[in-house]
Parts: structure tokens; sequence; C-alpha cells
């Protein structure tokens, strides 16, 4: 029998709670910690539609990247689009367990798994974890060849599955930093760290100009793409690590954003 519990322990080995960022709120956050888990949905997000999804799984657990609680509730209303979403998981009797920036920091986690699908290579962070040696959020990494500007949009947009780019560009690419989501802050530390490239998503005009006179290549690959492939990766050490829970990943949970 593997309960909620379990499952949230595992999820707490992969991604110590003690690495998240102030501001956040990840953890165990709707539900019964005694529940007994058969099916569990994986997702970046837990939106209605992943709800709606995982109550047609029959999914009494969601495991997800953003935390579903996210700023202060004082009532339980199905006017508020987060309470609305409580509501939802409660009435379908799904528990719901979230791993935000303690797994964009945990060494195997988000920017991890970015860099596997990058393909770089003599990876170190460049923005450490105050108190945790060799742990923080971002990555730094290189090719063994140099690539022009073009080809690297090609390989970038072909890893991720993006739709589109945005960027700016000034140099070929060898050694590339990235955080995966929204990170243009860390523009500068990219490229003191001794970076050509820095690879996030959410970025602003002021962030590109910023770049330009840096002289530092910077590419919006958009913020469902750079977080998403961790999803698949711990659906692979769930199922693995708990082989009598069915688990699923969401099907429902994509980019929201179109291009004309």
């Amino acid at each position: 029998m593997v309960r909620a519990s379990d499952i949230y322990r595992y999820m707490c080995e992969l991604a110590p709670m003690e690495l998240k960022m102030d501001f956040d709120n990840p953890g165990f956050l709707v539900g019964d910690k005694n529940r007994e888990i058969s099916k569990c949905l994986v997702s970046l997000d837990i939106t209605s539609d992943v709800i709606k999804e995982a109550a047609e799984k029959g999914c009494d657990l969601i495991v997800s990247h953003h935390p579903v609680i996210w700023y202060e509730m004082k009532s339980l209303c199905t006017d508020d689009m987060q309470a609305k979403r409580v509501i939802g998981l409660i009435k379908n009797g799904i528990s719901a367990i979230c791993m935000h920036t303690n797994l964009d920091i945990a060494n195997g986690g988000v920017n991890d798994v970015l860099c596997d699908r990058l393909g770089l290579v003599n990876r170190d962070v460049f923005i450490p974890s105050e108190g945790f040696e060799n742990t923080g959020l971002g990555r730094i990494g290189e090719y063994e060849r140099e690539y022009g500007i073009t080809d690297f949009l090609e390989l970038v947009k072909a890893a991720l599955g993006a739709k589109c780019l945005e960027y700016y560009a000034c140099r070929n690419v060898k050694k590339v930093a990235l955080v995966g989501g929204s990170a243009a802050e860390f523009i500068s530390d990219a490229f003191n760290a001794g970076a050509d490239t820095f690879i996030t998503s959410d970025i602003k005009y002021h962030d590109f100009q910023l770049a330009k006179e840096l002289g530092i290549n910077l590419i919006d690959a958009g913020h469902f793409n750079t977080e998403n492939p961790v999803v698949f990766t711990l659906y692979k050490k769930l199922s693995d690590k708990f082989p009598d829970v069915e688990f699923y990943v969401s099907e429902s949970n994509s980019s929201v954003t179109s291009f004309y």
C-alpha cells in the first residue's frame, strides 16, 4: 500500500524543502497524507483542465511543479480562481504535492534536466545557494564545438519543442548559462560567470538592452518549455520508485501561448 505521505517523503528526498526560496510555497498543499494512492497525474501546473483530467483518469493525487496555492486565501469561494481549483481538488478527492523552487535548485531537478535536453557538458552551478555546497539555482555548461547562432537557435527549438524563440545575439555559442522559468534578473550573473549565452524565459524589453550592452546572447525559450521537461523525469522516477501506483503525464497541460 502506497500512501500520499510516502510519495511526498520521496519527493522531499529528490527536492529537499530546505532548498526552497523564501517567497515560495511548495509542499503537500491539498488533501490527506494518509490517503492510499493508486493513480497519480504528474504535471507542470494544476489548472482546472488538469484537475478535470486527473478526475477522469481516477487519480488520487497530482504531483506538480507550480504550487496550486500561491497567494494567501482568506476564503474558499469559486469566484476566486485559486480557491476554485482547491475546491475542485477536494470535491474530487485529489491531493496535491507541489515542488517548485526546491526542484529548480535540487541536483537532478529542473535545471539539470534542461541541461540534459540541450546536451550541455562540464556543468556547474552559477548561482550558489547560501549554506548549501555545490547546489544552486542556475547551471552553466559548454559544448564541445562552437555553434553559430542560427544553428543554436534551431537546436534549442528542437530540444524544447518551442514554437518560437525571442532572442538577442551578438556572438557564437559555446558556453551557456540557463535558469528554467522566469529568471532574467540573473543576466549579469551569467555574463560574470563567463557565459556567452543565457537561456531563461519571461524576458522584458530592458533585459534585452542589458544583454546588448554586456555582449551576451540572450534567449527567451518560454516558461513552459524550459520547465516542462522535468515532468517526464519525475514521471520516470516516481514510476520506478512506486511500481504499485499508476502514473500519468498530463495531456491537458500545455503552453497556452500562441504566435500570430
